[in-house]
């Protein structure tokens, strides 16, 4: 069964998911596939049809928070109806690292979605998708990871094409690398609004592992008043005062 996105196509015989569907057809199959994401607009209603009748289920997205937790965030006391989501989903350990996160001191209403911040891989929200299946396929280790904890269903990891491709070798890296530190002074820009959930912080540590000769620029306007004096300080902290300027 594939979403209603137009944009997506599959070889052989497929059922529309329109408002003409009847989930009772499902009863005629073995096992309904579902190919699900945490988009809401063009997988909304397959992923309702997944939870309701199980099948093997695809996951093209191991987080789903965007599809599950979008509608706790439309009023007030939205941070209590995400924190009681990720309870009921991931129990005492889902509530502390929510809590090491730092979104349940923010306000009642975060300015930024939760589900965009790096807390998000150790709670993909995915249970209720995958406990009942008859099976779970995934695209990668990492994901297999952490679903492995919410299902006793088989579970299959299958490559993506894109990551059969080959990839480069170490001669090929190893050159890159060599290019890369002979290059006069390579600078890495990021542009956009400036905001938290973006994880620029990440940039400023990795910055931290790369050669000496490369600097990093980061410019846009802040979303969060408080974000690019933090980021100048975290460069500070780790020695890259002169090699990361934030500009807004």
């Amino acid at each position: 069964i594939p979403p209603e996105d137009a944009g997506y196509f599959l070889e052989g015989p497929r059922l529309a998911l329109d408002g003409r569907f009847d989930p009772e057809l499902l009863d005629a199959f073995d096992h309904p596939v579902f190919n699900l994401g945490n988009d809401a607009v063009s997988l909304g209603r397959i992923n309702r049809l997944a939870l309701a009748r199980p099948g093997v289920v695809i996951l093209h997205d191991v987080v789903l928070h965007p599809f599950l937790a979008a509608g706790r965030f439309e009023g007030a006391g939205a941070t209590a109806a995400y924190a009681a989501l990720v309870a009921e989903q991931h129990g005492v350990s889902g509530l502390a690292a929510l809590a090491a996160s730092g979104v349940l001191a923010r306000p009642p209403r975060p300015a930024f979605l939760p589900w965009e911040s790096g807390h998000v891989a150790a709670l993909p929200l995915a249970g209720p998708f995958v406990a009942g299946a008859a099976a779970v396929v995934v695209h990668s280790a990492f994901a297999a990871a952490r679903i492995r904890p919410l299902t006793r269903a088989p579970l299959l990891t299958l490559a993506l094409p894109f990551d059969q491709k080959p990839g480069l070798t170490d001669e090929e890296l190893a050159a890159w690398a060599d290019a890369t530190r002979r290059a006069e002074r390579p600078l890495v820009v990021a542009f956009g609004g400036l905001a938290r959930a973006k994880c620029l912080e990440l940039l400023v540590r990795a910055l931290a592992l790369a050669p000496p000769e490369l600097r990093l620029l980061i410019a846009g306007r802040p979303a969060e008043p408080g974000l690019p004096d933090e980021l100048r300080t975290l460069a500070a902290q780790l020695g890259l005062g002169a090699r990361v300027s934030v500009e807004t």
